[in-house]
């Protein structure tokens, strides 16, 4: 038995729910904003789902909340990047054509 089966077969035990490992870090930032964005990208621990954590969400004047993905879960680690930078440029587009100067203070923190 692999470790990794060895692994998922500890954690899918009854009162255990939402095991997931780490697989992957990204982090960007956005034009004429110094902050770096990290985002976190999760496998369910059976490789059949993942998740995404994020230090920052974006809240650009004109936006009445932080935008949050609305996805729980994904297919595929490329459909969270898509979807997490999706949201970030809308919010951030929207601001600068609205004659907005980027500014760090339109990030609001996450984890």
């Amino acid at each position: 038995m692999s470790s990794e089966s060895g692994v998922a077969q500890v954690l899918d035990q009854p009162g255990i729910v939402g095991a997931r490992k780490l697989v992957s870090e990204y982090s960007f930032r956005l034009e004429g904003i110094l902050t770096t964005i990290r985002v976190w990208l999760y496998e369910g621990v059976n490789g059949d789902w993942v998740e995404a954590d994020q230090n920052y969400y974006l809240q650009a004047p004109g936006m009445q909340e932080p935008a949050v993905p609305e996805a729980a879960r994904y297919d595929s680690a490329e459909e969270a990047l898509r979807d997490i930078t999706a949201c970030f440029l809308e919010g951030y587009n929207q601001a600068i054509e609205a004659g907005h100067e980027p500014d760090s203070d339109w990030l609001m923190p996450g984890y």
